[in-house]
């Protein structure tokens, strides 16, 4: 994997199924609240927006931007 700007960017396996170049909710939420001065909730509703503008998308697109251990995919990696 690699770090993008204080994420990590790596294939990650759940339940047996891989996923390419992914990066999880809780590490991108943190890194938007101290990169942007933001409180938690904050960053949150910030990662949703992105979310909504297309820029990275939930790997099933089965969830919303929440501060988790869900994994999400930078649209331009898909």
């Amino acid at each position: 994997g690699h770090m993008l700007r204080g994420f990590d960017i790596k294939d990650r396996t759940w339940h047996g199924q891989t996923f390419r170049n992914t990066f999880v909710g809780n590490e991108a939420a943190k890194w938007l609240s101290t990169f942007y001065g933001l409180g938690m909730h904050k960053a949150i509703f910030a990662g949703q927006i992105l979310l909504d503008l297309f820029i990275f998308r939930h790997v099933t697109d089965g969830h919303e931007f929440i501060d988790s251990d869900f994994f999400y995919r930078l649209t331009r990696d898909k």
